[in-house]
């Protein structure tokens, strides 16, 4: 059976106003050590994406559907 983990890179890099920014890189990496980029975000849009999947993750729970 494949086993898919998410795992998160957090790359910092100079913006045109010469600001250190960082930036959040999504990827998916299955048992076999492939990894595959999924999505790139800030802060903000990481915290967002993590409430996002709490929420489904609840909601699937009550529903009975979680493993």
């Amino acid at each position: 059976m494949k086993e898919v983990f998410i795992k998160i890179k957090k790359q910092s890099k100079v913006n045109e106003n010469g600001e250190t920014v960082s930036e959040y890189l999504i990827m998916a990496q299955d048992n076999e050590g492939k990894i595959t980029p999924l999505i790139r975000m800030d802060k903000e849009g990481l915290q967002a994406y993590a409430r996002f999947i709490s929420e489904y993750a609840e909601n699937e729970r009550k529903e009975g559907g979680a493993q």
